[in-house]
């Protein structure tokens, strides 16, 4: 039943008969990625304009561009894959101090207080260490281990559990009885499939390796 219902997510999610056929380096980000899909395939051939643009404009910034750079050099470091700095990206757009909508969250990773002491941030009335981008990225860095560690090595489970939290995650994992990261997602934002975070990941990713933008 599990399955018939992903097949059935999978198809609403795609126009009538359109099979989408990527370019090779999209197909080659993908399979290491696990993103080769149709759904993501069908994303990104809808929104690579807009995507291939975004990357333009944040290469051009050279605050936005060296923060990144110095956040997948950390990364990397860390032994952990490079793409994912795409994280901050999609939390803050880059801003140091910026907070979230509700008000919890700060940072370049979006910390709340609680989650940002618990991975060994300082944030009281004197000092508020989400806004520092050294400390905040090895925490940043050291959450999203404990993440990919959690789901035994899914790095898209690990992104979607960064973002929507991990103790919601694993009850939807619970409830619908599957780790398959593209079936939660497509549960997640079926009704609203361009707010989707983790097609967001990774065509920010790809665009930011430099692919999928030829013509």
């Amino acid at each position: 039943m599990r399955l018939l219902c992903f097949a059935m997510i999978m198809l609403a999610s795609m126009p009538a008969f359109s099979i989408i056929v990527p370019e090779r380096e999209i197909r080659s980000y993908c399979l290491e990625n696990k993103c080769s899909n149709q759904v993501f395939y069908t994303y990104f051939d809808s929104n690579k304009a807009r995507f291939c643009h975004e990357k333009d404009v944040l290469k051009s910034d050279r605050d936005k561009a060296g923060m990144l750079s110095y956040i997948s050099q950390r990364l990397k470091d860390k032994g952990l894959p490079e793409n994912l700095a795409v994280v901050p990206l999609l939390e803050s757009s880059m801003r140091l101090h910026v907070p979230s909508d509700k008000g919890t969250a700060r940072g370049l990773w979006q910390f709340t207080s609680a989650t940002a002491k618990d991975v060994g941030l300082v944030v009281d009335k004197h000092l508020d260490e989400r806004t520092d981008l050294s400390r905040s990225t090895d925490a940043g860095a050291a959450y999203l281990s404990y993440l990919i560690k959690h789901f035994d090595g899914d790095r898209n489970l690990a992104v979607m559990a960064f973002n929507m939290g991990l103790g919601r995650l694993d009850k939807m994992i619970e409830r619908h009885k599957t780790r398959n990261p593209w079936f939660l997602s497509r549960l997640i934002s079926d009704s609203r499939p361009d707010k989707d975070y983790l097609l967001k990941f990774h065509s920010y990713a790809l665009v930011l390796q430099n692919k999928g933008c030829s013509t």
